[in-house]
């Protein structure tokens, strides 16, 4: 049970790495390294901490995949010397982020 203060967990054979987290709506918080481990009901669940990671991984990364874009383009056109059009930035800027692999 939680009550914003406490939580009471037990640690499984992956020591709770990567961590996953269920809360439901009648104040259980299931904490583990896997998931389904125990049996909630998805209608009950009203956070979960693997989405919030995910989604904060995802803006992460594309803020990274933004500048580096704009940094290949700034030394791109550096390098040459040459003024680059906002078709050349958006081309090199697409090469450059379809390099990066996830």
């Amino acid at each position: 049970m939680f009550d914003g203060r406490w939580a009471i967990a037990g640690m499984d054979r992956n020591g709770l790495r990567p961590m996953r987290y269920a809360l439901t709506a009648d104040g259980v918080l299931a904490v583990g390294s896997e998931a389904g481990m125990c049996a909630i009901r998805e209608e009950a669940i009203i956070a979960k901490g693997r989405e919030a990671a995910t989604i904060e991984r995802d803006q992460v990364f594309a803020t990274l995949k933004r500048d580096f874009g704009r940094l290949v383009v700034e030394t791109t056109g550096k390098v040459t010397g040459k003024v680059l059009s906002p078709e050349d930035h958006a081309r090199i800027n697409q090469e450059a982020v379809s390099q990066i692999s996830r």
